[in-house]
């Protein structure tokens, strides 16, 4: 539905969210701060890719 790489896109966020965690827990807060931004951001457009996906589904050149 969102391609073939969207499952490696959700494991790099995934490990972005863990290693901003373990980031934070260690003392590194600017570093954490980056990522979680990072994360949010990417989420945001996720979100508005998602919202404008079902509002436009997609036509398939294999219908006639």
């Amino acid at each position: 539905m969102y391609g073939p790489l969207n499952g490696v896109r959700a494991a790099l966020v995934v490990a972005a969210f863990v290693t901003a965690i373990i980031s934070a827990l260690l003392g590194h807060g600017v570093a954490a701060g980056y990522l979680l931004g990072a994360v949010a951001v990417h989420g945001i457009g996720w979100r508005y890719l998602h919202r404008r996906h079902i509002a436009r589904p997609p036509t398939s050149s294999t219908e006639a």
